[in-house]
């Protein structure tokens, strides 16, 4: 069964279990990368989570049953609908609006056709970009809109006037959290990565260690937190080396030089994992940044 026909295949079995609209959509991901996925949307909802059906196909070319990928699916999709309709007139109001906007850090060079249609700021090699935080939940994940120029139109305001709320708000709404790199890779094994270590008890801090926030999604953009690197930095008595392990975390490790040593190496290995290791959509960048402790600035290394 070739990837069409598994689409058509895997919507129909779908279609059998719901009492409303089931429809495979093409959509593009963070750094221009195309997912297809299934939106199921019962009688009653406006809304519906995206199953994403490209690793389910990987897995029927592995020899997995289909009824069996079926079932799945409609597993998650029953884990992650909605309990109640989402009332878009928030949305429209942005009164309501204003106090959930965030930011999001993103590679610039992947996503230039993205950025053509959203209000963002440059940051390094970097783009920050903003979206409008409907729901952030340990149980349920992150439901976010991306904001678009056209909602700017709408709303009457200014890119800087979304800036600087969502500068206000992401710290806020998306605390940050530090976590050993023992302690993410036990967590990630078990599905969660809880760290004890938390962002006002750093003593005693390992070598490497994960900058994330505590739904553990696009948390690589606390990095732009006021202070944060500069506060483990002075906790390490250290420069730093920050290297984007994701678009949902950065790895710290300290650094008693005044640039980072063997950078070729550490770009060699970023690179390596990026191409092995994580999902090409979730790819921050291919090499280090180096915060320099004295002059509190983040440069590429």
């Amino acid at each position: 069964m070739d990837y069409k026909e598994f689409l058509k295949e895997i919507r129909r079995r779908i279609q059998e279990k719901v009492d409303g609209e089931v429809r495979a959509e093409t959509i593009k991901k963070n750094n221009s990368v195309n997912m297809d996925g299934l939106l199921i949307q019962e009688k009653g909802q406006n809304i519906s989570p995206v199953i994403y059906l490209n690793p389910y196909y990987r897995s029927y070319l592995d020899g997995r049953d289909m009824e069996r990928i079926a079932d799945d699916i409609y597993r998650c999709y029953l884990k992650n609908k909605p309990a109640d309709d989402f009332d878009i007139s928030c949305f429209t109001d942005f009164e309501q609006v204003k106090s959930r906007i965030v930011y999001r850090l993103v590679n610039y060079e992947k996503n230039k056709p993205l950025l053509k249609e959203v209000p963002y700021r440059k940051y390094l090699d970097l783009a920050v970009v903003f979206c409008f935080l409907a729901c952030d939940t340990r149980d349920k994940g992150q439901a976010s809109i991306l904001i678009r120029n056209e909602h700017l139109a709408y709303w009457n305001i200014s890119a800087e006037e979304v800036a600087g709320m969502a500068y206000g708000n992401t710290p806020r709404l998306l605390e940050h959290d530090f976590v050993s790199m023992r302690q993410f890779v036990d967590g990630l094994c078990k599905g969660e990565a809880d760290g004890e270590i938390s962002g006002t008890d750093m003593a005693g801090m390992p070598e490497m260690t994960i900058l994330t926030n505590r739904s553990r999604l696009n948390g690589a953009a606390c990095i732009l937190y006021p202070g944060i690197l500069k506060e483990f930095a002075d906790k390490t008595d250290s420069n730093l080396a920050v290297l984007p392990s994701s678009i949902h975390e950065v790895i710290l490790v300290p650094v008693k030089e005044d640039r980072i040593p063997d950078r070729e190496s550490i770009c060699r290995m970023i690179c390596e994992v990026n191409e092995t290791e994580v999902a090409d959509m979730e790819i921050l960048s291919d090499h280090p940044y180096f915060y320099n402790r004295m002059t509190a600035q983040l440069s590429v290394a």
